[in-house]
């Protein structure tokens, strides 16, 4: 489930979906190192994804200080700027080819 965490998802019926991954929204990845709420859901998030046997995708990892408060979290995948910026296809060919 794409955005996970964006207003528009239902938790009830995360039991009925056939799906394995749960992508977590990126603006809860850039507001929870701050701490408060967004932290306190994004950990919730992370322990549900758990209890469902999900893999966890964090969106949207812009900076160091997002990286390592989702790597604490001890669970998931991350994608974003903070690991490498947006490519074309010319520019990510040799990336491909050189870890084939």
């Amino acid at each position: 489930i794409d955005g996970f965490g964006a207003g528009g998802s239902v938790l009830g019926h995360l039991h009925r979906l056939p799906v394995d991954a749960l992508k977590i929204d990126g603006g809860l990845v850039e507001r929870a190192p701050n701490g408060g709420r967004d932290a306190a859901v994004l950990r919730a998030l992370v322990a549900m994804a758990r209890e469902l046997a999900l893999e966890v995708v964090f969106k949207a990892v812009e900076t160091a200080d997002q990286c390592a408060f989702c790597r604490g979290l001890g669970e998931g995948l991350a994608q974003g700027d903070h690991f490498c910026r947006p490519l074309d296809a010319a520019e990510i060919a040799p990336l491909l080819g050189a870890h084939a």
